[in-house]
């Protein structure tokens, strides 16, 4: 079951237990980061282009849910900085998928020493 499925059926059924789908989100991603722990770095690179044509993919969507977002958000108050923080458009939404793109093209940074050196109490850091 996926997240939105999750709070499609919390919000279709009774009013949403914030507490307890964000609990449930938090549940899930302790899972999710445990398995991309133990993940090649082929599996993570296919994962991460995969995000990136499902931003493209859905980008109405997302923009639809965002849209309903901003709205409920300003009528308890969303200051202007904070919208504008929130707001996705499709120029932005491009740069997401061109940002998981990019971590796609880095050589995977998992198992590797990137500096290392012995602190005076002998400590190896």
């Amino acid at each position: 079951m996926t997240t939105e499925t999750l709070l499609r059926e919390r919000t279709a059924t009774s009013e949403p237990d914030l507490a307890a789908t964000m609990a449930e989100i938090g549940r899930r991603a302790r899972t999710a980061a445990a398995a991309l722990a133990l993940a090649s770095a082929e599996a993570k690179v296919i994962a991460l282009r995969h995000g990136a044509r499902a931003v493209r993919s859905q980008q109405d969507e997302i923009l639809a849910a965002n849209a309903h977002d901003l709205e409920e958000a300003e009528s308890e108050g969303l200051t202007p900085a904070l919208h504008d923080r929130l707001a996705l458009d499709p120029k932005r939404l491009e740069a997401i998928a061109a940002g998981l793109e990019a971590i796609a093209d880095l050589p995977d940074p998992v198992g590797r020493v990137l500096a290392s050196w012995i602190r005076p109490n002998g400590l190896a850091i």
